[in-house]
């Protein structure tokens, strides 16, 4: 038997569920207005608009990362190297390095002076000039070589 006790109780739940869900609430944890991935509060936090959706897919740092992709990786949107360790934090995300360790793999070495290819060329300085950590210089999954489709430069 229902009695008008717990028809209270049950309603008062509901009262206070839809009052937490509400818009403009600040005790709704992990709130996203504008669906667009990020939580509000971090978003608020690193100067982008909680009310708009456009400001997932900006690079603001112009590291590689997204918004979206600095809030997946706890990293800062409008620092390019949020670990100060050289590499940019896109770099560090495609080499599965830490963004926020600036040495990921705590042997005293700094994540953009280690060589983590084996080339002689340090992470960052790779980077820098358009390589990757990887040997692959030109994209062309050869190592260091040229890309093997482009015409082979004329000689005279």
């Amino acid at each position: 038997m229902i009695t008008i006790k717990t028809r209270w109780t049950a309603l008062a739940a509901i009262a206070t569920a839809a009052v937490l869900a509400a818009p403009g609430n600040a005790n709704a944890a992990g709130r996203d207005s504008d669906h667009d991935g990020m939580a509000n509060a971090w978003e608020v936090r690193n100067h982008l608009n909680p009310h708009s959706a456009a400001d997932a897919r900006r690079d603001p740092d112009h590291d590689g990362l997204t918004n979206r992709q600095e809030f997946r990786h706890h990293s800062l949107p409008r620092d390019a190297d949020t670990d100060n360790d050289g590499l940019d934090d896109g770099d560090e995300v495609q080499m599965h390095l830490k963004v926020r360790d600036a040495d990921t793999d705590d042997d005293g070495v700094s994540d953009g002076l280690e060589d983590g290819d084996h080339d002689g060329i340090a992470n960052e300085d790779e980077h820098e000039h358009s390589g990757d950590a990887t040997g692959d210089q030109h994209g062309d999954q050869s190592g260091d070589e040229a890309d093997d489709d482009a015409p082979a430069a004329s000689q005279g």
